[in-house]
C-alpha cells in the first residue's frame, strides 16, 4: 500500500522542510543567474511586459515543480535508506539555502551597481548598501550622515540589513537617518516629506542608498531635483526608460517622436521603474473622470503623482470626443515639458488610435 500511495507514508515535517530549503536556494540561483539573462534578454530585444511576465511566470512554476520533485526525492532517498550518507539528502539543501541567505544577507554580491559612489548633487551622494568598512571610509571623507531608504516590509533581507546597518552606524559615529521606502507604489509620503526637507536645508554631507540602487535611488535623485538641487550626475544608464521596451501589460508603447509617448495606462510595477523613478517631463492622462470606470485611475493616479512631485495633467477625452476636441488636446500636450508620457487605459483602445493619429498629424 505505501509503495501505491507513496504520499501517505512520507515525513511530511521534514520533506516541507527540505522543500523551503531547495526552493529558497533554487530560487536564489534562479534569480542571480537564468532569470537575470532571460530579463536582460527581453529587455534588450524590447518584447513587451506582458512576455517578461510571462518569462518570469513559467520560470517560477518550473521552480515550484522542480523543488517539490527534488525534495520528495531526497526524503524519500533518506527515508528508505540506512547509511549515515543518508543524512547529505536532507543537510545539502539546508546548506544551499543557508549560502543563499548569505548571498542575499551581503549586498555587494549581487549589486547591480559598483561599489563606488555617485555624486549626484552637493552635498549628496548614491552608492551600495554599506558595510562597516564603508561607514568608516564615509565619515573619513567628510559625511555627516548616511540616509537609509531600506524598508522593514520588505523581507527578509532588508529589516536584516536595517538593524546591522544601525549597529555599524553608532559603532563608527555616523548618523543613520532612515526613510524608508516600498519598492513599489505604497505609501512612502513621510519618507519623502523627510527627503525633501534635507534636500531644501542640507545641514551636511549625505550618502543616500537602498537595497540594489536602482529605482528607489532614481526616485530620491528626482526629489532632489525637484527641490532645485543641481545634479551633478545624470547617472547615465541607472534609470528604466521606455525606449528599453516595447510594450506595457495593457498594450504597446508607441513613440510619437523622441520626446513624445503614448503608452497604456501601467500597472503598478510599470509606473514605479518607468514613471516615477524615470525622466518624464510630462505625464498626460487620457482618463475621462466622468466615466465611471475611469474614475478610480485617474483618483489613484492624481494622489501618486503628489506623493512623488509627478508632472501630471488630466486631459480627457472619451468615445463621443470630436476631432476638434482631440486636436485641442494634443496641441496642448505639445507645450508641455518634454518628454512627455500620454496614456490612455489602453493603446489597442480605438480611441487611443483615433488620438495618435491626430498627435501625428499635430506633430508635422
Amino acid at each position: 500500500m505505501s509503495n501505491i500511495f507513496p504520499l501517505r507514508s512520507l515525513n511530511w515535517p521534514l520533506f516541507l522542510f527540505t522543500w523551503l530549503c531547495t526552493g529558497f536556494a533554487a530560487g536564489a540561483y534562479l534569480l542571480l543567474v537564468p532569470l537575470r539573462a532571460i530579463l536582460t534578454f527581453i529587455r534588450e530585444n524590447e518584447y513587451s511586459s506582458l512576455t517578461e511576465t510571462a518569462a518570469v511566470g513559467t520560470c517560477i512554476i518550473l521552480l515550484v515543480i522542480t523543488t517539490f520533485a527534488i525534495s520528495f526525492y531526497l526524503v524519500s532517498l533518506f527515508s528508505r535508506s540506512h547509511s549515515p550518507l543518508r543524512y547529505a539528502a536532507v543537510l545539502a539543501p539546508v546548506a544551499l539555502a543557508g549560502y543563499a541567505l548569505y548571498l542575499f544577507l551581503n549586498p555587494e554580491n549581487i549589486q547591480s551597481r559598483s561599489a563606488g559612489t555617485d555624486q549626484v548633487a552637493p552635498g549628496f551622494a548614491i552608492g551600495a548598501y554599506p558595510e562597516e568598512e564603508k561607514l568608516e571610509q564615509l565619515k573619513a571623507e567628510g559625511y555627516t550622515g548616511v540616509i537609509t531608504l531600506l524598508h522593514p516590509l520588505v523581507v527578509p533581507f532588508e529589516p536584516i540589513l536595517l538593524e546591522q546597518e544601525r549597529e555599524a552606524a553608532e559603532e563608527v559615529g555616523i548618523e543613520l537617518i532612515e526613510a524608508p521606502m516600498l519598492p513599489w507604489i505604497g505609501d512612502n509620503s513621510a519618507s519623502i516629506q523627510k527627503l525633501k526637507a534635507l534636500a531644501l536645508h542640507p545641514k551636511g554631507k549625505y550618502y543616500i542608498h537602498c537595497y540594489l540602487g536602482k529605482d528607489r535611488v532614481n526616485m530620491v535623485k528626482k526629489i532632489l531635483l525637484a527641490s532645485n538641487q543641481p545634479l551633478q550626475n545624470e547617472l547615465e544608464g541607472s534609470a528604466r526608460t521606455l525606449q528599453d521596451i516595447a510594450a506595457f501589460e495593457r498594450g504597446p508603447i508607441i513613440q510619437i517622436t523622441p520626446a513624445i509617448y503614448l503608452i497604456p495606462l501601467p500597472t503598478d510595477d510599470e509606473y514605479f521603474g518607468y514613471l516615477v523613478a524615470g525622466e518624464a517631463g510630462s505625464i498626460v492622462s487620457l482618463l475621462d473622470p466622468s466615466v465611471a470606470d475611469d474614475k478610480p485611475h485617474i483618483e489613484k493616479e492624481a494622489a501618486v503623482a503628489t506623493q512623488y512631485n509627478l508632472p501630471y495633467y488630466n486631459l480627457p477625452l472619451n468615445e463621443q470626443s470630436s476631432q476638434a476636441e482631440m486636436r485641442a488636446v494634443a496641441r496642448e500636450i505639445l507645450t508641455l515639458p518634454k518628454p512627455v508620457v500620454i496614456h490612455h487605459f489602453s493603446t489597442n483602445y480605438e480611441l487611443s488610435q483615433k488620438f495618435e493619429a491626430v498627435l501625428r498629424e499635430e506633430v508635422k
